[in-house]
């Protein structure tokens, strides 16, 4: 699946900062300075990380993340499992 007006496709592995701000229709900056942020502060993006450090996204994760409002990672994860 894709959505072309962000330029992202669904369905893939993990997203890169590039793929993640395309979807968001955010600067790659922008997604790294979220990053920065705890994950129980608001603006906070659910992400792993590489073990070189590199942050990943899970497509699907992002956008339920979305989907629901784009509260603090951590709370969106707490959430998910109890789901």
């Amino acid at each position: 699946m894709t959505f072309p007006e962000q330029g992202v496709e669904i369905g893939a592995a993990l997203w890169t900062v590039r793929d993640c701000a395309r979807f968001l229709a955010r600067s790659e900056r922008w997604v790294f300075r979220q990053l920065k942020r705890t994950e129980t502060e608001p603006g906070s993006i659910p992400h792993y990380r590489l073990a070189d450090g590199a942050p990943r996204f899970d497509p699907e994760e992002v956008q339920a993340w979305v989907r629901e409002g784009c509260p603090p990672a951590g709370t969106f994860r707490e959430w998910r499992k109890s789901k």
